[in-house]
């Protein structure tokens, strides 16, 4: 949960009479006055038929004389609605904005489940940083592109990945194979295929749609050239994109395409954590290749 301050709390604590928002919450039955500064009412942690569930305006707090239950107005929502305390903050104060809840170590797993090796950190300059969005800072991996470094984002709605000022869109690439080329629809699956291949992988730093017309002139010296974008819908139009932008400059009897296997995951992480490995990842080459020449 992200910090809220002390003085906000007191304040939706104060702001809110603890009678207006029982009777919000649709709690009050069999209700009784006690004086000015308190009423009771049926108890909503305990069955019973007399009122003993006070709740007193002067504090916005609550006590049960039957079973002992006892709070302030943040507890009784809380509980009446099973929230979390930055859940009932909101909803006793929508203008309220509270940071979200942030894993800082889920930067750290994501690289651990990718199984990007410490030599592949050094090689492609990846870190640990912070980014900020708005008010706040999310866990960040960062890494080096030939545009300048890109930022994973972790935890943040508004957007998964930025590039630091001064940095722009282009060609990641991982040098390699000088006769293998293989297109990844992203940085980390070109990462992970080399790691495992030592092919040279590249993929276009703006996801699936970002394959250029002028990134093609890299590719003239390979044979074959390999599109491996995730088998989803959007690698699949993603590839499909990124042949015909190839097939504009070199012939198309060099471009081949492969996906990883359903039953393997999404993409290329997927496929070799999952055991696979580079002989694996050369079968797939090879029956796309005999597809290629009609055999």
């Amino acid at each position: 949960m992200g910090l809220i301050d002390k003085e906000t709390i007191e304040r939706i604590k104060r702001e809110n009479n603890i009678v207006q928002v029982a009777e919000k919450l649709g709690i009050i039955n069999n209700a009784k006055k006690i004086g000015n500064k308190a009423i009771q009412i049926n108890c909503i942690f305990h069955e019973e038929t007399t009122p003993s569930l006070t709740l007193y305006t002067n504090t916005n707090t609550f006590y049960c004389f039957g079973c002992g239950e006892t709070g302030d107005v943040i507890k009784l929502v809380s509980k009446n609605l099973n929230l979390n305390f930055p859940q009932t903050l909101k909803w006793l104060d929508p203008t309220l904005e509270i940071a979200p809840e942030i894993n800082s170590d889920e930067a750290k797993r994501y690289l651990k489940n990718h199984s990007i090796s410490y030599e592949s950190q050094q090689k492609f300059d990846i870190c640990f940083t912070k980014t900020w969005i708005g008010k706040y800072q999310y866990p960040t991996i960062k890494f080096k592109t030939p545009g300048g470094y890109k930022h994973r984002i972790f935890g943040c709605d508004e957007t998964k990945y930025r590039f630091e000022k001064g940095s722009h869109h282009t060609l990641f690439k991982t040098g390699g194979d000088i006769k293998i080329a293989v297109i990844t629809e992203g940085e980390f699956d070109s990462i992970r295929t080399y790691q495992e291949t030592r092919y040279s992988c590249f993929s276009p730093t703006t996801g699936n749609m970002g394959f250029d017309e002028k990134y093609a002139s890299e590719f003239i010296n390979f044979d074959p050239i390999v599109v491996a974008f995730d088998n989803d819908n959007e690698g699949k139009i993603g590839a499909k994109k990124t042949i015909q932008i190839l097939k504009k400059q070199i012939n198309s009897n060099k471009i081949i395409q492969i996906e990883v296997p359903e039953i393997l995951g999404k993409d290329w992480c997927d496929f070799f954590s999952k055991g696979k490995t580079k002989k694996d990842f050369d079968e797939l080459i090879q029956a796309s290749l005999k597809k290629r020449g009609g055999g």
